[in-house]
């Protein structure tokens, strides 16, 4: 935060810092939360392809393969 040159040794340890936690698997579960308390507000939307299109972009933010 705040540094304006970042190495590549820089990507680097950020990723291993990453993966060395269980903090990917944290923002997947909180994402899912989230998504989860999108969806009970859109359902009670009419039918409409805005509502179908909200809802797949939802789904797909927490299904799709990393």
């Amino acid at each position: 935060f705040g540094k304006v040159d970042v190495t590549d040794d820089d990507v680097r340890e950020a990723i291993g810092l990453i993966r060395a936690t269980d903090s990917v698997k944290r923002c997947i579960a909180r994402a899912e939360v989230f998504v989860k308390e999108a969806i009970s507000h859109v359902a009670g939307l009419p039918e409409s392809i805005y509502k179908n299109s909200m809802l797949a972009i939802a789904n797909y933010i927490v299904s799709r393969d990393r």
